[in-house]
């Protein structure tokens, strides 16, 4: 993992990690979290010394959200939870299924990510409870968005969902046909939602 500056393009640093990083990392108070080949791990940003690492036997291609104190993470064994300040209390949010790429999003208290087995769940952050389930065709690789009580994600079914939080009733549905949209992640702004797909289209849909 490398820290480059802004402006200069200077590396400022690099922590080296016995495995490969796949995981976007999060940065929060000065430190920076991600996953890799072997576990989590958090770094201090402005030296890339290690703060804390959390090793397992899984690979966390996921990339960690970071809310409350407490940092999750999908694996292949379903979402994680660890404590920010130390990595202890290594957690198993049951409920969802293996998550392969899908990264959790942290909203009003609970904790979004899609699985490999199609199905895209929701538990509260603090007791684990499911709170959502939504079903797809297919695997859902990207971190939801969750704008105003309504949650966006894609799916490899080709279809680009809308889901009311509270209710987890389907709002409307855009399909894409043969154009599948994971692993990109929405993005809302403005009333309008942008994702891209594997059929190398970017797509603008107004919400």
């Amino acid at each position: 993992m490398h820290a480059v500056d802004a402006a200069t393009g200077e590396k400022r640093w690099t922590a080296l990690t016995p495995s490969y990083v796949d995981s976007t990392p999060a940065l929060v108070d000065g430190v920076v979290y991600v996953g890799s080949g072997d576990g989590l791990r958090a770094v201090d940003a402005a030296t890339g010394t290690e703060r804390w690492s959390a090793l397992t036997d899984h690979t966390f291609s996921s990339s960690p959200a970071v809310a409350k104190g407490r940092v999750y993470i999908g694996g292949i064994d379903g979402l994680y939870a660890v404590n920010a300040s130390d990595g202890m209390g290594y957690e198993d949010f049951p409920g969802g299924g293996p998550v392969g790429s899908s990264s959790p999003t942290v909203a009003d208290g609970v904790v979004h990510v899609g699985g490999d087995k199609g199905d895209l769940y929701g538990v509260d952050a603090v007791t684990a409870k499911q709170r959502l389930k939504f079903p797809t065709a297919d695997s859902v690789d990207s971190r939801p968005a969750v704008v105003d009580g309504v949650l966006y994600f894609g799916s490899d079914d080709g279809n680009l969902y809308a889901v009311d939080v509270k209710t987890s009733e389907q709002k409307w549905r855009f399909s894409a046909g043969d154009s599948f949209f994971t692993p990109s992640s929405p993005v809302v702004s403005d009333g309008v939602l942008y994702i891209g797909s594997y059929a190398g289209k970017v797509y603008a849909i107004a919400v």
